[in-house]
Formats: C-alpha cells, structure tokens, sequence
C-alpha cells in the first residue's frame, strides 16, 4: 500500500492535536484519528511495519494506535502508568519478530543515552534569531558532541 498515504493520514491527525489543550483527546483531532484507525486496519501489515518505523526513531504518541489495533493479535496489555518511551519500547519489542518473550532490548538505549546528555550541555539558543547550537541525535550517534567551550 501506499506509505505516502499513511503518513498523510498520520501528520493530519498529529498536527491537529500538537498544539491542542486536550492533546489526542480534541475533538478536532477526532475525525482524522478515525480515519487514520480506518486505513490501518484495512491495511494491517503495512500499517504494522509504518508505525514500527516510526517508533523507532523515537517514543511517539503513535504507539496508541498499537493499543487500538494490535493488542489483541500480540495479547499484551498493560495496566497504570508507563512513561512513554518505555510503553514505546514495550511495543517495539513485543512486535519485533525476534522476540522470545523473555529478553527486552531497550530500542531507546542510544536516544536516552542522547538526552541525558543534552541534560548536562544543552546550549540554550533564540530560534527567532539562529540556528540550534545542539547537536541532533544522528550526530550524537556518531560522536559528535556540542561545543560548550569546556
């Protein structure tokens, strides 16, 4: 199926609820919600492989569409509060074909290992006026570290 499509779909729903008060829950985000749940399900593999894709960059609020979708196919449930790069990662590893259901690889090793590091030299920066003086996660991952003058 068309991926082009999908992340149509998909960057409809995000961006109308990003900068809502009630998150996903808006109802202007509602409409493009239902039809994105829509497509998945008549396109269920395809869907599978584009979310996982996603999630793999980084924790997304995607993740919800696993829930909605796949949480009977895997049997997997989860009860109370999971921060969201953990129920991501949950996710990554239940619908990663390797799993054996005992061992969980941690997806976000490398991106938790990149925030922490923004935590201690973050250089703070006016986007108004210039370009982020931070490094990406793509250039942490290849050694590239922020010039904090130390």
């Amino acid at each position: 199926m068309d991926k082009q499509e999908f992340l149509d779909l998909y960057n409809k729903w995000h961006s109308s609820f990003i900068f809502s008060a009630h998150g996903s829950a808006d109802p202007a985000a509602k409409e493009h919600y239902n039809k994105l749940i829509e497509w998945c399900k008549n396109n269920r593999g395809d869907a599978l492989r584009y979310i996982r894709e996603i999630l793999l960059e980084e924790p997304n609020d995607i993740v919800n569409l696993l829930d909605a979708l796949y949480k009977e196919e895997f049997n997997f449930s989860y009860d109370g509060f999971c921060p969201l790069d953990e129920y991501c990662n949950l996710w990554l590893n239940v619908t990663d074909s390797e799993f054996d259901g005992k061992h969980i690889k941690d997806f976000y090793k490398d991106w938790k290992e990149w925030h922490k590091y923004l935590e201690k030299n973050y250089i703070p920066w006016n986007p108004f006026e210039e370009q982020d003086p931070n490094i990406t996660f793509e250039e942490f991952k290849t050694g590239k570290r922020n010039d904090t003058g130390k």
